[in-house]
């Protein structure tokens, strides 16, 4: 077991009585033996599995807490309720752990189970999906149903966390508190809460509203999404980002407009990084949800406010907070969504000089004109606008990836909007069809900026910074592929500073080879003997058509499963030619 014998004058100091024992859910799945997995990893103590049923064409995704006994699970939430009911305030975690081994609890994996469910900035049940940087939504509709989350690969996938109707309403009320907020029969509802980490909850609570108590959780990064980063991961191309980057730099606004869940806050928030270092920037948000690659001392952050009566006086809105921004002399202003009359207000100030980035739901660029039109946004007004960007989700190599699918030009001609396409996606080949950059010159937001900028005064001119900042953000990934202090968004502000000191810095400087990374799962060609079969760990080498998994052999010491291959061509000594390959734990 877990436990040791504290000692007696630890014992002689605590309360005496019995205290209500606080419930531990401890995560686990029957039938993983019928699970083909696909891919697996861990979350602090707990080990994540994805996989797929051999009965069911769907995939799953398994939370496999530390193995306890029922034992040890009693005696855990015993000390849990005694810690609540009688230590004042819940210390931190180092504080946590301390009071822990005092009361016997020594294991590691043990302690996480408490600390997870007290801590203040850890979520309980909830604390494997919350601490996975994969996931971007938790959803539970209500009790008896599992919880869905989105994965930033596979999409969105079933897990096998399920709760019970009064388990439930504790997590929502839980869930409330830790964002500053509180639920009840008379307020069951929660929009835009932020919690801790900046996550996004909306919730209900129990059946005044909906079925049961219920909630979402928007997920955000740690670390603030940046143009190398999208990069890396397909999204963003040098040659857009070199098109997008003149745009931004020469206050011309930029509207990115996507679907549901396709990441359109997370490109506008990478996009800010091409606003130049020495700008001022403010940002307009109903939530939190901006982590900006910019100098902060030039950052102005506002947020809306709801009412604190119940007339409803008191409360801020986002069109307040545009109009606000403008008493700060912020050259760009930042929008995380217009859907109501900060639009308005928004297109009015982009209009008059203001750089600008924000997005709009719509699914595609008609769609999104018609919506600008219907709140209130008049020809004049939409005529202020420059770049159009569309982002979608695809399907790229069997997973799930997010795409720039269509740059526009955008002009008003005879009072009818005009889109010319800039650059394009190819899903069958998964790249870009790009306008040629001569042509670009002769767009019309090409000629806004060669009207009033110092560097680029003729079309030779764009032409010629448009390809260094093409070769410069090329440059940019290759670094970030071996160094990721290019991924860090302060080192990143400091690498364009040196840009608009020295546009030609960079040319000296060789990107260092990436380093390969080891298979993360078995190729799609290489066949199993045992279906049973589950790889965590590959060797460094790239399996070919030519390899196939034969069998497994035990491995006492290891306390796991070897997993080894055959080579169908050759054979010594009459014998098949078979080589270690990773291991799986037991």
């Amino acid at each position: 077991m877990g436990f040791k014998r504290s000692d007696a004058s630890a014992r002689d100091q605590r309360p005496q009585g019995v205290f209500p024992t606080i419930r531990i859910r401890v995560w686990g799945f029957r039938d993983l033996h019928r699970v083909r997995e696909v891919k697996s990893y861990t979350v602090d103590y707990s080990r994540i599995v994805i996989g797929v049923p051999i009965d069911a064409p769907r995939k799953l995704y398994l939370v496999l807490d530390p193995p306890v006994s029922g034992v040890e699970l009693q005696r855990l939430e015993e000390i849990a309720g005694e810690l609540v009911y009688v230590v004042e305030e819940i210390p931190d975690e180092k504080g946590l752990l301390g009071m822990l081994r005092e009361r016997g609890v020594v294991r590691p994996e043990l302690q996480y189970l408490i600390v997870r469910e007290l801590a203040k900035d850890r979520f309980g049940p909830l604390d494997p999906l919350m601490n996975d940087p994969s996931l971007e939504n938790i959803e539970c509709t209500g009790p008896g149903k599992p919880v869905t989350v989105t994965h930033n690969e596979f999409g969105r996938l079933e897990t096998n966390l399920v709760f019970e109707e009064e388990e439930l309403d504790k997590l929502v009320m839980k869930l409330a508190n830790k964002a500053g907020k509180s639920v009840s029969k008379a307020n069951p509802k929660i929009d835009n809460a932020r919690l801790p980490g900046g996550h996004r909850l909306a919730c209900t609570f129990m059946s005044e509203i909906s079925e049961s108590s219920s909630f979402v959780i928007r997920k955000f990064p740690s670390e603030p999404w940046t143009v190398t980063k999208q990069m890396l991961r397909g999204t963003l191309t040098p040659e857009i980002g070199a098109w997008l980057w003149l745009l931004i730099e020469h206050k011309l606004p930029v509207l990115v407009v996507g679907g549901m869940g396709t990441g359109k806050t997370s490109l506008a928030n990478a996009l800010c990084g091409f606003i130049p270092p020495d700008k001022r920037v403010g940002t307009a948000e109903d939530v939190p949800e901006f982590n900006l690659p910019v100098k902060k001392h030039n950052w102005q952050r506002m947020f809306t406010r709801d009412s604190y009566t119940l007339d409803g006086r008191g409360s801020i809105d986002l069109s307040q907070l545009v109009k606000e921004m403008l008493r700060y002399q912020v050259e760009y202003m930042i929008v995380n969504e217009i859907r109501g009359e900060e639009a308005r207000v928004w297109f009015q100030q982009v209009s008059s000089g203001h750089g600008g980035v924000t997005t709009i739901h719509a699914d595609d660029f008609e769609a999104a004109v018609a919506r600008l039109k219907d709140l209130g946004i008049d020809v004049a007004s939409l005529s202020g606008l420059h770049g159009l960007v569309y982002i979608g989700v695809y399907t790229v190599g069997g997973r799930r990836a997010r795409r720039i699918r269509e740059v526009a030009d955008f002009s008003v001609e005879d009072g009818r909007p005009s889109f010319r396409q800039v650059f394009v996606y190819d899903p069958a080949s998964d790249s870009y069809k790009c306008m040629p950059p001569e042509e670009m010159a002769k767009l019309r937001s090409a000629k806004k900026i060669m009207s009033f900028s110092e560097r680029i005064r003729s079309e030779e001119d764009f032409v010629r910074e448009y390809e260094l900042r093409r070769r410069y953000l090329a440059w940019l990934r290759d670094m970030a592929a071996a160094d990721p202090r290019y991924l860090n968004p302060e080192f990143l502000v400091g690498e364009f500073e040196k840009f608009y000191a020295n546009p030609r810095y960079f040319e000296s400087i060789t990107p260092p080879e990436a380093p390969k990374r080891a298979v993360e799962a078995a190729p799609a060609r290489a066949a199993f003997a045992d279906s049973s079969v589950k790889v965590l760990r590959w060797g460094k080498r790239e399996l070919g058509g030519s390899v196939r998994v034969v069998g497994v052999r035990k491995s006492a010491s290891e306390g796991a499963v070897a997993v080894v291959e055959r080579k169908a061509k050759g054979k010594k000594g009459g014998k098949e030619k078979r080589k270690f390959l990773g291991l799986r734990r037991e």
